[in-house]
């Protein structure tokens, strides 16, 4: 029997081969599916490295690409009938190439290699199925897409620096936690993005706040998975809108009072408790604890049953 399946494999493995060069346009395909082997061999590696460091990116990553793949699975029959002009075969086929000659020059830079793997990607979509593929395809084309760059939290936190005034989320974040310390009759000062235990500002008694704890990272993370689970369980628009607002907020809010602890830690409690917070198992806790607050304010518009359309 193990002798017959691996004749059975081997067989298989010899068609594939054959199929892959049998024509040039089957070559130039074949070239890209290697090129897709490397890029995956390291994205598969970046996201497990992230993940054992307490990253909830790669979740993301994996939801994005089941929801995209699940779409085009469902409608393969759609995609068989799909067939493309010989100019945009053409098209995809120079794009593929000329990726491909990109890809093995840029081996210093992961985020460019990601950028050079996506348009090898959509070529090989545009040279087999055409533009048509992108007009009836373009929700999983997108998720897809989305799910291919491994960092894009990150990405997306730089964009946000980017586009808005130095520190505005880290200065906010001090601001309140100041507030908070006043409120129960502490003494505190926010300076920029400078939390202080001590009036005047002292040093030693002070927490700076930087962009890994703003909290933006955490809210973009709600938000996109509030996006993942509205398309998984096909929730209306708005349901969805609300379900990342609510989030967001949770985010920012659990986040400050992340900082009050790490605030009172560095202080009062030592370097060990301050850094102990500050990592992965600190991190781990408040992640677990947010989550589950999250889930449960939601869990409602989730698992409820959907409305008749003449109830709608």
């Amino acid at each position: 029997m193990t002798k017959l399946l691996r004749k059975q494999n081997y067989q298989r493995c010899l068609s594939l081969l054959q199929f892959s060069i049998r024509t040039n346009h089957n070559r130039i395909m074949s070239c890209g599916v290697v090129i897709g082997l490397f890029y995956g061999a390291k994205w598969i590696s970046c996201l497990l490295e992230a993940f054992l460091q307490g990253s909830s990116s790669p979740v993301l990553n994996f939801g994005f690409l089941y929801l995209g793949v699940a779409q085009l699975w469902r409608d393969r029959h759609v995609l068989q009938s799909l067939k493309s002009y010989e100019e945009e075969r053409i098209t995809g086929e120079w794009l593929i190439l000329g990726g491909a000659g990109a890809f093995a020059v840029c081996q210093s830079s992961f985020s460019m290699q990601a950028f050079i793997w996506l348009i090898i990607l959509l070529s090989m979509a545009w040279s087999r199925w055409g533009l048509e593929f992108f007009q009836r395809f373009w929700l999983p084309t997108i998720l897809i897409a989305a799910s291919q760059y491994p960092s894009y939290v990150f990405l997306s936190s730089q964009i946000w620096h980017i586009v808005t005034p130095p520190d505005l989320l880290e200065s906010f974040m001090a601001w309140v936690g100041s507030l908070i310390f006043q409120a129960f009759g502490h003494p505190a000062i926010a300076q920029a993005a400078l939390l202080s235990l001590a009036v005047p500002l002292d040093p030693a008694k002070s927490v700076l706040i930087g962009s890994g704890c703003s909290g933006f990272d955490m809210a973009f993370t709600l938000a996109t998975g509030s996006l993942i689970l509205g398309l998984f369980f096909h929730l209306n628009r708005w349901l969805v809108a609300r379900m990342m607002a609510i989030g967001v907020v949770l985010a920012l809010l659990f986040n400050v009072g992340r900082i009050i602890l790490l605030a009172i830690a560095v202080v009062y409690w030592g370097r060990d408790w301050f850094n102990f917070w500050h990592g992965p198992w600190g991190g781990q806790v408040f992640s677990g604890i947010l989550f589950t607050v999250y889930y449960y304010s939601v869990q409602g518009w989730i698992t409820s049953p959907k409305p008749k359309s003449s109830d709608r």
